[in-house]
């Protein structure tokens, strides 16, 4: 069971998990995670942490009173990295914590040390981010030999080049998805946009307004991470904090992540890349 409030970042795991021959199913808070645990069937959980309507510690706690789920493997995943995030994870009765953006090696190593009955799906730590795009690219099933697709991928893959030439996409050459699925990536990234693309403004009005915004910063960091947007997701991730603390440098924050976002979103809003959308 896949849990996570972000439709990007399910994508991004979805692919990683159905590359690997697993069933998964999907829901988006932590109320639905613990109904759809309770009906029986699942043999392992990722779990986001930070979630609306019940987030993931509430819902792994609420989820380790059911009978019979008291030792059923839930794998936190999230975008904050901290040391105390972690012990929080795993206090709340979790069994291990991977952080976003989700690499297949350690996502692979981590679901074979917690799935006791599936097939192995692990793989050797690579050490390059070249080296694992090589290694995904060979477990991925060859496009048909069709000409326009072909093409089309040939063409997806330089527009991915010249996105991982500019300094707003500078975490895209670790992108497994990227390298591998151009195509895809794109399509996700057309998603991004339409999804994120007014965050920045979104961001500055809720915080005028006094409105909480932290679970909109947190979620544009997320998924920022997952397309390789290394600079905004940092910089979400400078909002989200200050937000949380109610910093005075919240709304300077959120100017800055304004003007970034708008560089992503004209980069990704191309002519030549539309065709993908």
């Amino acid at each position: 069971l896949l849990v996570d409030d972000s439709t990007i970042n399910q994508e991004v795991a979805l692919d990683l998990l159905h590359d690997a021959g697993l069933a998964v199913d999907v829901v988006d808070n932590g109320r639905s995670a613990i109904d759809r645990v309770a009906e029986g069937g699942y043999s392992l959980v990722l779990m986001d942490v930070l979630m609306p309507v019940v987030d993931g510690l509430a819902a792994t706690r609420s989820i380790r009173q059911i009978p019979g789920c008291e030792t059923l493997p839930i794998i936190a995943m999230t975008a904050f990295a901290y040391p105390e995030d972690r012990a929080r994870c795993l206090e709340s009765g979790m069994n291990d914590y991977l952080t976003k953006p989700l690499d297949a090696p350690t996502l692979y190593k981590s679901i074979d040390r917690w799935l006791t009955h599936a097939p192995a799906v692990s793989h050797e730590p690579c050490s390059s981010p070249g080296e694992m795009a090589a290694m995904e690219c060979e477990t991925t099933p060859p496009a048909p030999p069709f000409p326009l697709q072909s093409t089309t991928e040939e063409t997806a893959r330089q527009h991915v080049a010249d996105l991982a030439s500019l300094p707003a996409f500078s975490g895209l050459p670790g992108v497994i998805l990227a390298t591998c699925k151009p195509s895809r990536y794109l399509a996700l990234l057309a998603q991004f946009v339409e999804q994120h693309g007014n965050d920045g403004d979104r961001l500055l009005a809720m915080l005028e307004n006094g409105e909480a915004a932290h679970q909109v910063a947190h979620t544009l960091k997320g998924a920022a991470a997952s397309l390789g947007m290394e600079a905004l997701a940092s910089l979400a991730g400078r909002t989200c904090d200050a937000i949380a603390v109610r910093d005075a440098s919240c709304n300077e924050l959120a100017s800055s992540l304004r003007e970034v976002l708008r560089e992503v979103v004209r980069e990704a809003s191309s002519d030549g890349r539309r065709q993908f959308y």
